[in-house]
């Protein structure tokens, strides 16, 4: 029984709005009080997670010498508790991908950790992620490019789901025991439709073999033929679940989608893949996403009149994303430690107003870790603690990123493997395989495997002026993040513009990634003697097996180049790394580098590229 059905919500209800206005609808105002006990209304509680990357593990960050706790899987199933004894079976739980890649407590067991503790949550969809393809198959040379993700979907107790992924062959949906392209599901006496949709740029962002059969449609038509057939099965509602970006800009692909469909075809969209922030309305819909690693999750609240079966848009509540807490400061009910650190440092906070830290309490409850979730985790994080403890180095301060794009922990990468292979001439390692920085303090394996996740390998080379600049277009294109180069320099126009887009890679088509911003006369220099790369020099260049492979959209640059000019290595960025940091004991860190990649402003869109 529902009790939250038996008390008045006595305050004014705001819809939170971030990133966007009211669309004209009325949102982003105060909302009449809901009365739910006079039997008007139900309500139907949508909770969105996204990109929870393997953090099963909370973050402890000292505040003045105290520990304040964020994040964590135990802690998030103590709020999960806490809405499934409140809302029952009117919550809907939405996750939107990339569950299991990202750290060695999830990555050392294929993500069958991250799947143990999902099944004990209250989740009613599961979207793919481009990540959900990353560890391919079930054992190391295996045949099934896909065995591991099947077999994560059939350990899963609850559905995935994705309607945009076709075999080329044949153009059928792509389905497994467990992965479907929607649901239907009952929330108390409504039925929701629930749609998965998977970002169209997976093949540039996971390892390309393990999806070369597949392809990628774009959102609009599937999401509009599936919502159909839901809505013919009976649907009161449609939500979508996705592993796509949230929308912000018009271009965005759920902008794009959602402006496509005919009104009232989509009731709410749980997002992801961006790591960003959002809970706003798209062209009406309701959008949410939680940026990343499990410290964040959405809640969207719907007010359904029992009389019409309909949403009432004017009491929907979007909330501001809830933080994961396991404390929270004296004077706010938050816990972001760096915020605070920062705030403090610039004399902006005091400890005073901070400390002593408060027990987190949410929907009028207490919360607590869930021991479920602690009992069947410690095994796992047991095993994985027998790896992580090696302390490499020490940081005398946190690692930054620079306003390039550049960072420490990619100088430190690239230090790695300039090391391990001096006959290379240019080091070039992509900047989202750079998971995240450094902290001040003693930096173990196990941070490094936060840092480089993915099993990829260093690969060799043998490489040409003009195929270099084929490949620095596709990162300073705007698509992917900057890469992170030694021994040249690069030059680029950093400016959105119509007149930079190209058909890069010759198909006929012209694709987000397909700009060509770079200098046409200096865009990448040798950083030694600053003189421009000549198109027929030939070089080493050393990577990683995942961009060799085609990944971030290079495959038009290395089908190129054929086998007998490429050496592959069994040592991936994290075990470089570490094999750098044990050779130099005491090695100051992070290193100060001058950035390499340098921001144009002004025009030359204008000036001809050639290719």
């Amino acid at each position: 029984m529902r009790q939250h059905l038996l008390w008045i919500v006595s305050v004014a209800l705001l819809v939170s709005c971030s990133h966007g206005g009211d669309n004209g609808k009325g949102w982003g105002v105060a909302q009449p009080v809901v009365d739910l006990a006079n039997g008007k209304y139900d309500e139907i509680v949508v909770v969105g997670t996204n990109d929870f990357h393997g953090y099963l593990r909370p973050t402890v960050t000292s505040v003045g010498g105290t520990n304040v706790i964020q994040g964590g899987a135990s802690w998030f199933a103590g709020y999960a508790d806490i809405l499934q004894r409140k809302f029952g079976d009117h919550l809907v739980m939405l996750d939107a991908g990339d569950m299991y890649q990202g750290t060695m407590d999830s990555n050392m067991f294929k993500g069958k950790s991250v799947e143990d503790f999902y099944n004990l949550l209250p989740y009613r969809a599961l979207a793919v992620g481009n990540h959900e393809f990353d560890y391919g198959p079930i054992k190391k040379g295996g045949k099934d490019v896909r065995g591991t993700i099947k077999l994560r979907m059939r350990e899963s107790t609850h559905p995935f789901v994705q309607a945009n992924i076709f075999y080329r062959k044949g153009g059928h949906p792509w389905t497994e025991k467990n992965l479907q392209p929607s649901v239907m599901v009952n929330a108390g006496e409504y039925k929701v439709g629930i749609i998965g949709l998977t970002t169209t740029n997976t093949a540039g962002t996971t390892l390309p073999q393990n999806v070369a059969d597949l392809e990628f449609r774009e959102f609009a038509p599937v999401a509009l033929s599936e919502a159909q057939k839901l809505r013919a099965q009976g649907a009161d509602f449609v939500f979508i679940t996705t592993h796509e970006g949230d929308g912000n800009k018009p271009t965005d692909p759920i902008s794009r989608m959602l402006a496509a469909l005919p009104p009232g075809t989509i009731d709410a969209v749980v997002s992801g893949h961006s790591h960003t922030e959002a809970h706003l309305l798209v062209n009406g819909v309701p959008v949410i996403q939680s940026r990343t690693q499990g410290k964040y999750f959405g809640r969207i609240d719907f007010f359904v009149n029992k009389e019409t079966r309909k949403i009432e848009p004017s009491l929907t509540h979007i909330y501001e994303m809830q933080p994961i807490c396991g404390t929270w400061f004296q004077k706010s009910n938050t816990c972001d430690a760096k915020a605070v650190n920062d705030g403090i440092k610039a004399g902006k906070e005091k400890l005073t107003d901070v400390l002593p830290l408060r027990a987190p309490v949410y929907e009028g409850e207490d919360v607590k870790p869930s021991p479920a979730v602690e009992a069947v985790l410690a095994p796992y994080l047991a095993k994985a603690d027998a790896e992580r403890k090696e302390v490499l180095g020490e940081a005398k301060a946190d690692f930054e990123r620079y306003p390039s794009g550049e960072n420490q922990v990619g100088t430190l990468i690239l230090d790695a493997f300039h090391y391990r292979f001096p006959q290379a001439k240019v080091v070039y390692m992509n900047g989202g395989g750079i998971r995240r920085m450094l902290s001040k303090g003693p930096i173990t394996y196990g941070d490094l495997y936060e840092v480089s996740p993915f099993d990829n390998f260093a690969t060799l080379v043998k490489m040409t002026g003009k195929q270099l600049k084929e490949l620095v277009r596709v990162h300073t294109s705007g698509a992917h993040g900057v890469p992170a180069v030694w021994g040249i320099k690069i030059n680029y126009f950093n400016r959105e513009d119509p007149a930079f887009d190209r058909d890069v890679n010759g198909d006929g088509k012209k694709e987000k990634w397909e700009r060509d911003r770079l200098d046409p006369k200096n865009g990448v220099v040798w950083e030694e003697t600053g003189k421009p790369v000549g198109d027929k020099e030939a070089f080493w260049l050393v990577t990683v097996d995942y961009l060799a492979a085609g990944g971030d959209n290079t495959t038009h640059v290395f089908d190129q180049i054929p086998m007998t000019k490429r050496k592959y290595f069994d040592v991936g960025p994290r075990d470089l790394m570490a094999e750098y940091l044990r050779k130099h004991p005491g090695i100051e860190l992070p290193r100060v580098e001058e950035m390499r990649i340098h921001g144009i402003k002004g025009p030359g869109a204008e000036t001809p590229h050639e290719h």
